[in-house]
């Protein structure tokens, strides 16, 4: 082998040893950062903020004229194992028509608008008073808990008038439907008319002696019931269970009436989910 020969191949085999470093060292960069970015995202802190009635998507509660106030709890916790590491402040609002005196309660701050701390790096909750309700009136409840990210959650809290008569129609079971009235401090007869498509539940004694199948279908009907609602000094409330058949559509909806000395109020349907 001549002299040139031997300088090509050690330039070569040189050539070669240093391909392979570089690729070794730009392969333990890479693993270097990409370890990096994992890194931060593991480490970044954890946050959350919570509410056992107040949520993402503003939850309604509906409730009787007689109710006064509502506790609800905040917290920086999904569970007991997994809470918040960093300190979570907290700003909560109530709004609506005519609050009149409604004011929210946290054990150390009053007013319509409250702001506290949860103490991070250990499971924290906070019991949140809405104080001086009024019947017919909506709580709106909107609270904010931030330190670097941020979560918005609410709530509207409604409360029936006295003498009221309010309704809920809950179509989400894909057997069955539920009906449920509520006559606040108020008696008399409710009359009640359903849509076509549905049986009533005949282990009801209010609905046993109801029978709508006709024509190969079960039709609209309707019924009276004065057997629930009979005191005035309480307020009532009764569900009423309709299955589903393949003719119902739920596009038309219940009616319903209380009806007393030759007058009569019609339900209010309260949108609850």
């Amino acid at each position: 082998m001549n002299v040139n020969s031997e300088k090509k191949i050690r330039t070569y085999m040189f050539l070669i040893i240093m391909s392979l470093c570089l690729l070794l060292v730009a392969g333990i960069v890479a693993k270097y950062i990409h370890n990096r970015v994992v890194d931060g995202k593991i480490n970044a802190p954890y946050f959350y903020f919570t509410s056992d009635k107040l949520t993402e998507t503003q939850t309604t509660y509906t409730m009787n004229s007689d109710i006064t106030s509502i506790s609800f709890d905040i917290a920086n916790c999904a569970d007991e194992i997994r809470y918040s590491d960093i300190d979570i402040n907290y700003t909560i609002t109530v709004t609506g028509e005519n609050l009149g005196s409604a004011i929210l309660n946290d054990g150390s701050n009053t007013g319509t608008q409250i702001s506290g701390t949860l103490q991070g790096s250990i499971v924290s909750r906070k019991t949140i008073t809405l104080e001086n309700m009024a019947p017919g009136i909506t709580y709106t409840v909107t609270a904010v808990g931030s330190n670097g990210f941020s979560q918005t959650i609410s709530a509207k809290f409604k409360v029936m008038e006295a003498g009221g008569v309010y309704k809920n129609t809950d179509k989400s079971n894909g057997a069955y439907v539920l009906l449920t009235v509520w006559a606040i401090k108020n008696d008399g007869v409710l009359e009640i008319s359903f849509p076509a498509g549905l049986i009533p539940d005949n282990t009801d004694p209010v609905m046993a002696s109801i029978y709508n199948f006709a024509d190969d279908t079960y039709k609209a009907g309707s019924f009276s019931d004065s057997i629930s609602f009979a005191e005035a000094d309480k307020s009532a409330s009764h569900v009423y269970r309709f299955f589903k058949t393949a003719d119902y559509t739920g596009a038309t909806e219940f009616t319903v009436k209380l009806k007393k000395d030759g007058n009569e109020i019609e339900a209010v349907e309260t949108g609850l989910s």
